[in-house]
């Protein structure tokens, strides 16, 4: 991989750890996220890049936004029970924040265009390089940055359509303990790569009777192909360079290609607004992640052609619920609060500390803050908290025989801030 290219993106993107479905990632605005992610029928702020093109349409102005979110991620594992069921391990704490850039202009009557950078897949876990499931896995990391240019047309007051381009970059890495057997030295294998994917987005609002709002939108799965990936291991140096001449023959760095697929999602919202103050939502989220099943992992060395590395997910679609209200207390200041519940994209068999998600519910809060600059710039504060409580999840029989309990939770607190002109 190009260091500098990584080392940039990664500062732009940084890495979430929400445990949203899968891997996905779905807070990118603090006013959606405090609203549990309800937003797909109203969408009338920039993140509407994401949640719903179709509504860029209510900008009237130039329009910029930026945010970010802290995250504050926490996993515990207890066992395995084939060695003990009761060894409890913890992931390390981090902080991530992952954040956001959107635009929107008016071109021309009736049509806008919008352009965002966000990230709308990540993960990362790691663990203590000497802790039970070592060899299994100590850190996994996927990014991810979207560039998503977007058209809406509002042909009638009542109706707007959007659509846009999604040139996505994805990055991975996969870091495990590896032992040198004849000279017990323990050291880190390490698998990473980068890649382009490039999809679609889709929505539509439409407001049939004053205050009711219809929303639907659509963004299609992407293909990433990782032609440059890369294998490497790391041995501590020992006094004997013989042991290290027999290190570096058998573990050797090598180059490797594999691709996989990131799930379509599409979903339906309706919103309602009650005497011009109180304004609820309820929305309906699918993720196809049957498309995330098995990858291979091919090596460019002799002898390896016809041996690669296989890893199997067998991810199952996955569905949310999510219900959002906002209260306008003045004409500059509203408050708001959401939940959502969201089922597990990886089945118990294929469950490993790689991923430890579950079945999870979110509850949310913040507000909304209005302000102006001599009449000439128009400021929108936003602020919120989001906590996720994923289920405590006990597996057994799964295919690596590591069985035991997973309890993951998660503490998010975002900020957006956009100005109109």
């Amino acid at each position: 991989m190009k260091n500098r290219k990584f080392i940039f993106l990664y500062v732009l993107m940084s890495l979430s750890t929400v445990y949203a479905s899968g891997f996905r990632n779905y807070e990118h605005g603090a006013k959606a996220t405090s609203l549990a992610g309800a937003f797909i029928a109203r969408a009338d702020d920039p993140s509407a890049i994401f949640y719903n093109p179709a509504g860029i349409s209510f900008a009237t102005s130039n329009t910029f936004s930026v945010g970010t979110t802290l995250i504050n991620p926490m996993s515990s594992f207890t066992g395995p029970a084939i060695l003990d069921k009761n060894i409890y391990s913890e992931t390390k704490s981090n902080i991530y924040t992952p954040s956001s850039f959107y635009m929107v202009f008016p071109v021309f009557k009736n049509i806008n265009f919008g352009f965002g950078l966000y990230s709308p897949f990540s993960s990362g876990v790691e663990w203590s390089e000497n802790w039970v499931g070592r060899f299994l896995a100590t850190n996994s990391e996927f990014k991810s940055l979207s560039v998503n240019p977007v058209l809406s047309w509002k042909p009638y007051e009542f109706i707007s359509v959007g659509a846009g381009i999604d040139l996505m970059y994805g990055a991975f890495i996969y870091e495990k303990a590896v032992v040198f057997t004849p000279r017990e030295l323990n050291g880190i294998e390490k698998l990473s790569g980068d890649a382009y994917g490039l999809g679609f987005t889709a929505g539509v609002q439409i407001e049939p009777l004053s205050g009711l709002k219809l929303g639907a939108t659509y963004r299609s799965s992407r293909k990433l192909d990782f032609k440059d990936a890369e294998r490497s291991f790391n041995f501590p140096r020992t006094d004997d360079n013989y042991t290290n001449a027999e290190i570096a023959s058998v573990y050797q760095s090598m180059n490797a290609t594999t691709n996989f697929s990131l799930p379509a999602e599409y979903g339906f919202g309706i919103s309602y607004k009650f005497f011009d103050k109180l304004t609820i939502e309820a929305d309906q989220v699918f993720t196809d992640w049957e498309i995330f099943d098995v990858y291979l992992v091919h090596f460019d060395i002799e002898g390896a052609e016809n041996a690669p590395l296989t890893f199997m997910r067998f991810f199952q679609n996955t569905q949310s619920q999510r219900f959002g209200l906002e209260y306008q207390i003045f004409s500059n200041l509203a408050l708001r609060s959401g939940m959502a519940f969201e089922t597990s994209a990886v089945k118990d068999f294929y469950l490993d500390p790689t991923l430890p998600e579950a079945r999870r519910k979110m509850y949310s809060f913040g507000l909304g803050y209005n302000f102006s600059l001599e009449d000439l710039i128009q400021f929108k504060l936003d602020l919120a908290y989001q906590f996720t409580d994923q289920d405590k999840r006990s597996v057994l029989g799964t295919q690596h025989n590591f069985n035991g309990t997973y309890l993951s939770l998660s503490n998010s607190y975002a900020i957006s801030l956009s100005w109109a002109f």
